[in-house]
């Protein structure tokens, strides 16, 4: 634990040094020493004070442009339909339709999802190669995004009409 602040010698080494001296108290060992380091210190301390503050720079990110795919999933995580977006920053940019994936093979849903990529690189003129990520939705939380899908809330409204 530090040793306390003598207030004393704080004081007197604000004064000249004829002036500390003359002081009852100035023992020519110590107290040069003393002085010293008490006006160090306080220099030190008023350096900090006086610090301005650091400024913050806004540098701005370069437009990096992405695919999202969406995949919303019957319970048992079955894939029931797909839709895909792509952004330049985090602006949209495009979208696909939404699909139904009940009747695809996984070669043809592979085929699909390349064709969006090379669709969306045409499209930004820059190369998409992979979706950066893919969003799981499920359908008993996210209605099905295609509009005549009789999983859409939408489409089972109508029929009652």
């Amino acid at each position: 634990m530090p040793k306390p602040v003598n207030q004393r010698c704080q004081q007197c080494a604000l004064l000249s040094a004829s002036e500390a001296r003359q002081k009852a108290c100035w023992d020519s060992r110590l107290c040069h020493k003393r002085r010293s380091f008490y006006r160090h210190k306080l220099a030190l301390a008023q350096t900090n004070q006086v610090n301005e503050p650091v400024p913050v720079l806004d540098v701005p990110l370069p437009d990096t442009v992405y695919a999202i795919l969406y995949r919303y999933l019957i319970e048992g995580n079955i894939l029931h339909a797909i839709a895909a977006e792509l952004y330049r920053g985090d602006q949209l940019i495009a979208k696909t339709r939404p699909i139904h994936c009940g009747a695809l093979t996984d070669r043809v849903l592979r085929m699909y999802l390349q064709s969006v990529l090379e669709t969306f690189t045409h499209h930004s003129s820059t190369s998409v190669a992979l979706f950066r990520e893919m969003v799981d939705l499920p359908l008993s939380r996210h209605p099905c995004p295609v509009a005549d899908c009789h999983l859409n809330p939408t489409h089972r409204l109508e029929e009652l009409l």
